[in-house]
């Protein structure tokens, strides 16, 4: 048969097919959060604000796609996980949208200045962001606990 997809899921393609044909990211670059998820920590795009290191929590690791370089920063309180979860996003980026090929480790408190620049300059760097304070802490694990869910048999319907 004939499929006939939905208009958001055609504008999703259509945007993905932008994207991916420009194959750079905007000129101020992206900014990606390892954030906790159910098998493994999962990259989540840092959205509503120009990128900057106001947005970088040292509880995590971060990955900045610029159209010239790929950094990995890894906070002084980050999980292992986090830091693994980042060096993959890393290579999805450089297979699927054409990264450099070079990733630059920036650990927290020794950042190079090409880091800084590309983030929007140097400086301090806030022991932690509230914002994601439900996500990151203390007893607070990369991988999320998957919810219960009930099983029911259907009882059979009478032929």
């Amino acid at each position: 048969g004939v499929t006939s997809p939905n208009s958001g899921f055609i504008a999703a393609l259509l945007g993905l097919q932008e994207k991916l044909t420009d194959g750079a990211p905007p000129a101020a670059g992206r900014l990606y959060r390892m954030a906790p998820f159910y098998t493994a920590p999962r990259a989540r795009l840092v959205e509503g604000s120009a990128v900057s290191r106001a947005e970088l929590d040292p509880r995590t690791a971060f990955v900045l796609h610029t159209r010239e370089a790929l950094y990995l920063w890894v906070g002084a309180h980050a999980h292992p996980d986090y830091e693994a979860a980042a060096r993959e996003w890393t290579r999805l980026l450089q297979r699927f949208e054409h990264a450099s090929a070079e990733v630059s480790l920036e650990r927290q408190g020794d950042e190079s200045a090409a880091f800084w620049a590309a983030i929007g300059g140097e400086g301090p760097v806030a022991a932690k962001l509230a914002k994601y304070d439900e996500q990151y802490g203390v007893g607070k694990s990369p991988v999320l606990e998957a919810p219960a869910i009930e099983v029911r048999r259907c009882p059979r319907a009478a032929h």
